[in-house]
């Protein structure tokens, strides 16, 4: 049997509900004027270079955690290792301590790599610009490296350890916070 709509008096005037449009999600967005477009783009770009040369300059400077981990590293098979004479703990230290900064001088100027003695200390003093390294400590360090009669307390470990961290996470190098370079490819 077909549908008929009823015929009585009461619904011949009704209206059918017109439903609106539904609402964006970015109300407004397609009306903006071209500057607001300008302006929204240029906020974009701006971002995108400001993740791109963050994200290098953290890439450039992965080798201070490298060699930040290194020394913890080392810390805890100090330790950690109770076979041996605390002497000879600590000269395997000091010659780890060595060792690992070594390589980050290494690895910021390829030309250190020659470098023996005090002249290590100066070298990392000078991208530090301070003389924490010519310090007695210093001295210290580099002799008993060269000389076994010289040995390193388990203080002047821990005091070497807080001064190579130190010389990590603060010393200047050509990876530096520099906008302009991403720009010209270097």
């Amino acid at each position: 049997m077909p549908h008929t709509p009823p015929s009585t008096y009461i619904l011949r005037d009704l209206i059918e509900v017109q439903t609106s449009d539904a609402v964006s999600w970015w109300p407004g967005i397609d009306h903006l004027p071209i500057g607001w477009w300008y302006v929204l783009t240029l906020l974009s770009l701006m971002s995108i270079v400001m993740v791109l040369i963050t994200l290098r300059h953290v890439w450039k400077n992965r080798y201070r955690r490298e060699a930040l981990t290194a020394l913890q590293i080392i810390m805890s098979n100090k330790k950690n290792s109770q076979t041996k004479a605390e002497s000879v703990i600590n000269q395997t230290a000091a010659e780890q301590h060595f060792y690992t900064l070594k390589q980050v001088l290494f690895y910021l100027e390829p030309h250190s790599a020659t470098l023996a003695d005090n002249a290590v200390l100066v070298h990392l003093d000078r991208l530090i610009k301070s003389n924490t390294w010519q310090s007695e400590l210093g001295q210290r360090w580099i002799n008993s490296l060269y000389n076994p009669n010289v040995n390193l307390s388990h203080d002047d470990i821990h005091r070497l350890n807080k001064q190579s961290q130190h010389w990590l996470k603060h010393h200047k190098n050509q990876f530096s916070f520099k906008p302009l370079q991403l720009l010209k490819g270097q």
